[in-house]
């Protein structure tokens, strides 16, 4: 047996005092976030957290329709972070897309989820990149990924 792994038996026997902890001189506490700061909480969260007056019906809906609902979402957050002028924008060239069903109600649900964002996560400047809907035994899992 070596020096080092006898001090080491020794050690933990209690024949040697136990060695000091090594310094960590990168170790700093973290600032508290602030309360109205949400940037913590999961983006998929806080998608659902957009969707729920959407989901809160008495039938339960269908993978499709959650699919539908958490992508609009999704566009609705990307679009609350610009400026007025560059959403009036995007929702026009949106229109534009013959393969649009009711493009009315598509608008008024848009609008509706980007005044949901700035209500609920004013400050929250992510982007959502990407997203998905997956069915489980009992409900459904929304998994969504952003930028920090």
């Amino acid at each position: 047996m070596g020096r080092a792994s006898r001090r080491k038996r020794d050690r933990r026997s209690g024949l040697l005092p136990q060695a000091p902890a090594a310094p960590q001189p990168f170790a700093r506490e973290l600032p508290a976030t602030p309360e109205h700061h949400r940037e913590q909480n999961k983006i998929s969260a806080a998608l659902l957290d957009l969707v729920e007056p959407y989901l809160d019906s008495p039938a339960d809906p269908e993978l499709d329709q959650i699919k539908s609902i958490v992508a609009m979402a999704a566009l609705a957050w990307n679009l609350s972070l610009l400026t007025k002028s560059e959403q009036a924008q995007q929702m026009r060239q949106m229109l534009q897309d013959p393969e649009l069903l009711e493009p009315e109600s598509f608008v008024e649900i848009l609008r509706d989820l980007i005044g949901r964002k700035l209500e609920l996560f004013p400050h929250d400047s992510r982007r959502v990149l990407a997203w998905e809907v997956r069915e489980t035994k009992q409900s459904f899992h929304v998994m969504a990924l952003c930028t920090t």
